[in-house]
């Protein structure tokens, strides 16, 4: 049997027991992370561990070594932050509201929950937003398939990098520094989130033997790039059957494809990652006939500088008001005309508002701009994928993955809230595969 068939075998396998898949152009990072396991197994070479893993021959603990080489264990405390501002000023009130008129209970599931800084986040906000947190019990369960990353969790303990940008304040309030210069999370919010091993490709859910029943908000980010289409609409048809009647789920910037959340809604002024379920199904956006948008005069009380009115259209758009944040976005485009941000912003008003043709012209002015704005490139593939131009969609993403080959992986990519390039690389990667596959 030739290392190729092999190969190929073993990435099957790897996606129907795991849930992890590899498209074809990713097979030379797949060998690359098979080479690093085999090594600390202490195998001849990848051809035994694939033989062992196809022949159901690895210990249980191998397997963990193995999921721990082929996921990526990147993240941070407080990541994504426009996610997390449509928790904290829609979700959370919501269900805060809505449980204070009966059992005060809030269910959380971080699901993939990588080493912990994702539920520790949710412990931290909600003991921030909660009134009398004392009264409320508040369970947030974290679950992840590797067990490296779960007995890391477990420990709370975590080096600077796990707090680019979270503020001072926060890490004074629930972190103490250890000897060695680490920080330790409270044992208040520890106590908050347990941890369990959970591999959302076969496991059985909802289920009250692993607490994911009755769940009011479920996260599950940057996961569904490593699984196929029908493996996503499997797992999210079971978070649909875990949440409580009006529960959520969010899920990562680049996850937004809508053809795989039915049973779910995103309503309008939320971020894009921010599902609601719904006994109606999610339809995808169609392209809509342009519409010319006025701009309101202002009193000439005090010139705003484009800096500023950017600033605002962006705050305006984060708290759900398009049209204010619209005539802004376009004073500052008018005021700097050549600078490409301010396009940008303009496309994801657009987006957000379900103005699909405007967002793609304002996405093609920014590119127009600036060429090498990543991010735009990539909107632009995604509106093409949804409308069916699945060429279109390809030349993008390909044109995308050209760019994110000269960043470092961990490279933070501009106008995304904390996606690295190697997170957009690998979503980018998936997403060809599945126009190669049509």
């Amino acid at each position: 049997m030739t290392s190729t068939s092999l190969i190929e075998r073993l990435n099957e396998s790897l996606s129907s027991r795991l849930g992890i898949h590899f498209h074809p152009d990713q097979f030379g990072e797949l060998e690359k992370s098979l080479v690093d396991a085999a090594r600390e197994l202490g195998l001849n070479d990848t051809d035994e561990l694939k033989t062992l893993f196809l022949g159901d021959s690895l210990k249980p603990e191998a397997v963990t070594v193995l999921i721990g080489h082929l996921t990526v264990g990147e993240t941070m405390f407080f990541r994504e932050k426009k996610t997390l501002k449509a928790l904290e000023e829609k979700v959370f009130p919501e269900l805060i509201a809505s449980k204070s008129r009966g059992v005060r209970s809030l269910r959380i599931w971080s699901a993939a929950c990588c080493t912990g800084e994702e539920p520790y986040t949710i412990a931290m906000m909600l003991d921030r937003l909660l009134p009398e947190p004392k009264k409320w019990d508040v369970s947030i369960l974290g679950t992840d398939i590797n067990a490296g990353f779960l007995k890391y969790a477990k420990k709370g303990v975590y080096r600077d990098w796990a707090f680019r940008g979270v503020p001072k304040e926060i890490q004074d309030r629930y972190f103490t520094q250890t000897p060695d210069g680490r920080h330790e999370i409270s044992e208040r919010i520890r106590n908050k989130v347990r941890f369990s091993k959970l591999n959302l490709a076969d496991a059985i859910y909802p289920a009250e033997s692993n607490n994911t029943n009755a769940i009011d908000l479920i996260l599950c980010r940057n996961v569904f790039i490593y699984f196929k289409e029908k493996t996503q609409r499997q797992v999210v048809a079971k978070f649909k059957d875990c949440l409580n009647t009006d529960g959520w789920l969010a899920v990562g910037l680049t996850e937004t494809a809508s053809q795989i959340y039915d049973g779910f809604t995103r309503e309008r002024g939320s971020s894009p990652a921010i599902y609601k379920k719904s006994s109606s199904p999610i339809t995808p956006r169609k392209k809509t006939t342009k519409q010319k948008t006025r701009i309101r005069p202002e009193s000439k009380k005090k010139e705003k500088t484009a800096s500023e009115m950017a600033l605002l259209a962006k705050n305006l758009k984060d708290e759900g008001k398009l049209d204010e944040a619209l005539t802004w976005c376009l004073k500052a485009g008018e005021t700097e005309k050549l600078e490409p941000g301010h396009r940008f912003l303009e496309g994801e008003i657009h987006l957000e508002a379900g103005r699909t043709e405007e967002a793609e012209s304002a996405f093609r002015k920014t590119l127009f701009l600036d060429n090498d704005i990543i991010l735009a490139h990539f909107l632009l593939g995604n509106l093409h994928l949804e409308s069916g131009e699945t060429v279109k969609a390809k030349r993008s993403f390909e044109y995308v993955l050209d760019l994110l080959r000269q960043q470092d992986s961990k490279t933070e990519i501009p106008f995304s809230d904390g996606l690295s390039a190697g997170q957009l690389s690998k979503t980018v990667k998936g997403l060809l595969g599945k126009e190669n596959a049509a």
